[in-house]
């Protein structure tokens, strides 16, 4: 009866071994490794151009503001009425706040544009994916 079935499963090759399949397993196990970790760069990266740009989009508001009204702003949601969908908020949940004597919004999210640095800096940071502060 061992003979038999030695002998079927000799015969019958069809499928793939236990060996390539673990060859292939690992394979893939090696190509999420590298890719996820680029992924997560990639979207931090994104996430800080983003608030970036959020934060010059806010200080125009502001400016508008105060040109409209002659007074400066209290909070930045004050802006609501200048931004459609409201004022924008932080991909990465950090909360925006607006430096009433130099005009600049900055993000308490870690990692992100704040302008108590130098502007240079800070744009050097975020070209080459860097931290910002």
């Amino acid at each position: 009866m061992l003979k038999k079935m030695l002998k079927m499963l000799k015969n019958n090759e069809k499928g793939f071994s236990l060996v390539e399949l673990m060859v292939v397993v690992v394979i893939i196990g090696v190509l999420v490794a590298i890719a996820i970790p680029v992924y997560n760069i990639t979207t931090d990266r994104a996430e800080r151009g983003a608030c970036h740009a959020n934060q010059r989009m806010i200080e125009g508001a502001a400016s508008q503001y105060a040109m409209n009204t002659g007074k400066s702003i209290n909070d930045v949601n004050d802006l609501n009425e200048y931004f459609k969908n409201g004022t924008p908020t932080c991909p990465s949940g950090g909360t925006y706040t607006y430096d009433i004597e130099d005009g600049k919004v900055s993000c308490d999210a870690p990692g992100h544009y704040h302008y108590s640095e130098s502007e240079e800096e800070s744009e050097e940071d975020l070209s080459s994916g860097g931290g910002g502060g």
